[in-house]
């Protein structure tokens, strides 16, 4: 795993300290930046899934309901 120290703006492999050197460092942050707007996405993703969900349901009973009053009706 890799860290970045942004205080000492230092990037280093965790499992043994080795620094990393700086055209390295911008690549990694790259990355990890690329890493951070994925999960986010995916994230967004599956809360539009859910939003979808909810919505089919309230239109399922909803048409159950409408059913019903017309039976009623007729």
């Amino acid at each position: 795993m890799i860290r970045i120290d942004r205080k000492e703006g230092v990037v280093r492999r965790t499992a043994d300290g080795e620094e990393v050197g700086a055209a390295s460092r911008g690549l990694l942050v790259t990355h990890q930046r690329f890493d951070e707007v994925a999960a986010e996405r995916a994230e967004i993703l599956r809360e539009g899934e859910v939003l979808r969900t909810m919505a089919m349901t309230q239109i399922k009973d909803d048409d159950a309901y409408l059913a019903k009053w017309i039976a009623l009706i007729g």
